[in-house]
């Protein structure tokens, strides 16, 4: 199997703690509101406790977008309408500055 990139120092675990610790480590932080900012991207991560179990990214126009497997990616409105058994809740919500084109 490949392994995808893991940033030194961030331990390669399932805790929340440590997946947010990755997305700092490429320049996500901490934010309030899933609200729409264009300057800015944002992802929900999602946990069952303290393990984390999935990620949504927004897209430019607002609505967010889930992988639904290997081969499937979907759109829905708002980062807690994939909540449930299977992605757990939404614990956070980080934010980066968009790249200028």
């Amino acid at each position: 199997a490949k392994r995808r990139y893991w940033p030194p120092g961030v331990p390669r675990d399932y805790k929340l703690s440590s997946l947010i610790l990755a997305f700092e480590f490429v320049g996500f932080k901490v934010c309030a509101s899933e609200a729409l900012d264009v300057s800015t991207e944002k992802i929900a991560l999602y946990a069952d406790g303290d393990e984390y179990m999935h990620a949504a990214r927004q897209l430019e126009n607002g609505k967010w977008t889930s992988k639904m497997g290997p081969d499937e990616d979907i759109e829905h409105d708002s980062p807690e309408d994939v909540e449930g058994p299977s992605f757990g809740k939404v614990a956070i919500i980080m934010s980066r500055k968009r790249p200028m084109p």
